[in-house]
């Protein structure tokens, strides 16, 4: 009985994890030469100097563009729901300003710490599915603290675009004098309000197959116990 019972507990705390991964949507990588730098001078004393030559293993895709120039900012474009900016903490690293589509996100963002490679400095979610920028900022320069930028994610979870912007404009609908907008007749065919769940039909299927799946486990344990009394 218990075996039977530690299957139902496992069934579902594998249910659980499923659902929390699916929820969070997929993370892509992108190499830190799709942004663009403001002074990609190669002196990471006067802008940003870029190692792409390195033979570091620990970096993705083979190089990394640091900066001890205080003012020195990289733009990264993309388009999804949220970004992360990967770099290494490390006590030579200082501290940099992020801006999400030109308005300030986090100032001071702290990269000093213990030596970790291809790590998370700042990450943002839940932002409206469509474009954006990540634009980042070096504040450390002259003291010989860098700021590191060594890749970045983008996350697209699904989610819905942003209105779009009517400047303003009157949308009320015009006047049709009255005139007889009755819909025309389908032929007995009812459309009823097919496609309005659109933007939900993935999480209400999941959410009943997981539902179906959990009662299937119970009843599964549930005949074990019975054969075994």
């Amino acid at each position: 009985m218990k075996k039977a019972l530690s299957c139902v507990l496992g069934l579902l705390l594998n249910l659980a994890l499923c659902g929390a991964v699916s929820a969070e949507g997929t993370w892509t990588m992108h190499s830190y030469q799709e942004a663009a730098y403001e002074a990609l001078t190669g002196n990471q004393e006067t802008g940003w100097k870029d190692d792409k030559g390195t033979t570091d293993p620990n970096y993705e895709y083979g190089g990394y563009v640091m900066t001890s120039c205080e003012g020195a900012s990289a733009t990264f474009e993309f388009t999804g729901t949220g970004v992360r900016w990967l770099g290494a903490t490390h006590s030579s690293r200082g501290w940099a300003d992020v801006y999400i589509d030109g308005a300030l996100a986090e100032e001071g963002v702290d990269q000093t710490g213990d030596l970790v490679y291809m790590t998370p400095i700042f990450e943002i979610t839940g932002l409206a599915a469509g474009k954006h920028t990540i634009k980042i900022e070096c504040q450390s320069g002259g003291s010989d603290k860098l700021t590191e930028i060594s890749a970045f994610e983008v996350l697209d979870d699904g989610g819905s675009a942003a209105p779009p912007d009517n400047g303003g404009a009157d949308t009320t609908p015009p006047d049709n004098g009255d005139s007889d907008t009755t819909p025309p007749d389908n032929g007995g065919n009812d459309t009823g309000n097919s496609g309005s769940n659109v933007g939900n039909t993935t999480t209400g299927d999941a959410g009943i197959a997981a539902f179906a799946m959990m009662g299937l486990a119970v009843a599964a344990a549930l005949a074990v116990i019975r054969r075994r009394k």
